[in-house]
């Protein structure tokens, strides 16, 4: 089966180079599918301040986020959170950052989970940090609902693990 998709690419430029974001969305939900960024070193040509890559083929900043259904080929995490008063912002929706450490909380939990330690990744002279995130909000969160957050690994790269989190409401809603 065929499905129509829209590339939208943006570019911006930095001092010494240009961002480029590519998104891949489907043409009829406008739901995205994929999305890269690029980041190309650039030098001044002496044709009128025109700018030149110095790069052929740049490495891309993040590799590209497929943005699949999760696939069941694997275990997932699941943690479970209520919210509470002291989660919510002015406007009674639990805040953003309450959000992004849920998601920190889900991954240590997880990678406890899989026997990972802290001490694990010391005595291997190894870490794990965050290194970028997508968010997308299908709906608010409001207080008293408990969250699911199931994490796993969704592939590797060499020796990077990428970890991706999904969270839903109780009732099965996607946050």
């Amino acid at each position: 089966s065929q499905v129509e998709v829209e590339v939208t690419t943006t570019a911006c430029r930095f001092s010494n180079s240009i961002h480029f974001d590519h998104k891949i969305s489907n043409a009829r939900s406008g739901e995205l599918s994929v999305q890269g960024m690029m980041l190309c070193p650039v030098e001044k040509t002496e044709l009128g301040g025109i700018y030149e890559c110095v790069q052929e083929f740049p490495e891309p900043l993040i590799k590209w986020d497929i943005r699949a259904e999760f696939s069941g080929l694997c275990k997932r995490s699941l943690m479970e959170y209520r919210v509470r008063h002291i989660d919510l912002d002015g406007y009674n929706r639990c805040a953003d950052t309450v959000l992004w450490r849920l998601n920190e909380e889900a991954r240590w939990n997880f990678m406890k989970e899989i026997n990972i330690s802290f001490e694990y990744l010391f005595d291997n002279d190894t870490s794990l940090f965050w290194i970028n995130g997508i968010y997308h909000y299908y709906s608010d969160v409001k207080l008293n609902d408990t969250l699911q957050v199931y994490t796993w690994i969704s592939h590797r790269d060499n020796v990077r693990m990428y970890i991706r989190q999904e969270i839903y409401k109780k009732n099965g809603e996607h946050v």
